[in-house]
């Protein structure tokens, strides 16, 4: 009843039929990550909320994922423009991921990703809209998922500008405790002493664009019009599940070739701050119904 409740609620529906009796999974998680801010360094806060529920229409399944972010960016001590205007980002995001099963073991899917990505110091326009998506084969065992295998491409923000990039992983099961997944984005290895414990560590790209409502001039004289941020990570991330609806994670990173941006008209790199060889730390929350 609560999984039909919270459906409900995701789709704006004021009835559910029993074709959502197929609903397979429903979740809810929101995360922090901090980057100390120094005198002389950028410092980073974000926090992430995620609602994501998968249905499954005969070999079809839907997944629909809303997300909603906060960036908050400190400036080093002594900046010689006004940074105000760009001090605060915001992401408002809705994911939806179509899958066909062409075989038992093989499934075709297609994404597509609507955001509003803006400081939003002005009134909405078409420039804080950004569509991205990708289409990608995935191949696995439906009855037992020890290896998956993943190969597409899609139009992404992986560092921090859209663009055209390879998807690819392939994860592996190793004996009861140990996991591993490489590819890109991600790559990372999991060990699981138990059903209540989990530690990973993790290398992984991830990247942000966004746009300047209300262009600023920089101390160089330039007009930015857009913001990015570029990370590429290495963590260590440690699991613990409460029970079968509940589970929180801690951890801390380390940021290797990274960098925050104000873009020119043109997308060229203008004003910039590297993020590179910096600690960061993380937790979270998870809810599964």
């Amino acid at each position: 009843m609560l999984k039909k409740i919270l459906l409900m609620l995701f789709l704006g529906m004021g009835k559910i039929t029993t074709t959502y009796s197929q609903v397979e999974k429903i979740s809810f998680t929101g995360n922090y990550k901090l980057l100390p801010n120094k005198n002389d360094k950028l410092g980073l806060e974000a926090i992430d909320l995620e609602g994501s529920f998968m249905i499954k229409f005969g070999q079809v399944r839907l997944q629909n994922k809303f997300v909603l972010e906060n960036y908050q960016v400190t400036y080093p001590f002594g900046m010689k423009f006004n940074t105000e205007a760009v001090q605060n980002f915001k992401v408002a995001e809705e994911r939806i991921d179509i899958g066909f099963a062409v075989s038992k073991k093989w499934q075709v899917h297609g994404y597509f990703i609507t955001a509003l990505v803006s400081n939003f110091e002005g009134s909405i326009t078409s420039e804080d809209f950004l569509f991205t998506g990708g289409a990608y084969f995935l191949s696995k065992n439906e009855t037992n998922a020890s290896s998956v295998f993943k190969i597409g491409a899609g139009y992404e923000t992986y560092f921090g500008k859209p663009d055209i990039y390879p998807l690819f992983s392939y994860y592996k099961k190793v004996g009861k405790k140990m996991a591993a997944e490489v590819g890109f984005p991600k790559t990372e290895l999991t060990f699981t002493p138990s059903e209540q414990h989990a530690l990973s560590t993790r290398l992984d790209f991830q990247g942000k664009f966004f746009n300047i409502s209300k262009p600023i001039i920089t101390d160089q004289d330039e007009v930015a019009q857009k913001a990015r941020i570029s990370t590429t990570s290495l963590s260590l991330m440690y699991k613990h599940i409460l029970d079968d609806n509940w589970s929180f994670n801690i951890g801390a990173g380390y940021f290797l070739d990274s960098q925050f941006s104000l873009l020119k008209s043109t997308q060229t790199e203008g004003f910039q701050l590297e993020l590179k060889n910096r600690i960061y730390f993380n937790s979270g929350i998870k809810l599964k119904l």
